[in-house]
């Protein structure tokens, strides 16, 4: 793994970002999406630390926009970034933090107990970070 892999800022120069891809359809259900119900704009990709030679530079954005399915109501982002833009140099890994771990060791041991899980019981995490 290398230093940006653990929250560093790369010494590679950035590749041109790729463009988005407008998302038409609900990623659950297939059902067209309409209108956004938010929109903040392009903005920058969240985790795209810029080293101090990049300051200058204009940083690639992407539409931040959220639409509501009619179909089965889940929110969810109207545009794909590409993998490759977004994973390039990729700085937060949730499995290297320590403390980031034991929290969610911890919370599956609350959840665990409190809802009395067992071998045959199904859980699914959604939006893992990094599997």
């Amino acid at each position: 793994m290398t230093l940006a892999a653990v929250g560093g800022v790369s010494s590679e120069p950035r590749r041109a970002p790729e463009p988005s891809g407008r998302v038409a359809v609900c990623r659950s259900c297939g059902a067209e999406l309409g209108e956004p119900v938010l929109s903040l704009g392009n903005q920058p990709l969240a985790n795209a630390l810029r080293g101090p030679g990049e300051l200058g530079d204009p940083e690639p954005r992407y539409p931040l926009d959220l639409a509501l399915c009619g179909g089965c109501s889940l929110l969810q982002l109207t545009e794909a970034v590409p993998p490759e833009q977004l994973f390039s140099d990729y700085p937060y890994f949730s499995s290297v933090i320590a403390d980031l771990v034991e929290h969610a060791r911890a919370l599956a041991r609350r959840m665990i107990d409190e809802r009395a899980l067992g071998p045959e019981s199904l859980v699914v995490e959604l939006a893992s970070n990094d599997g």
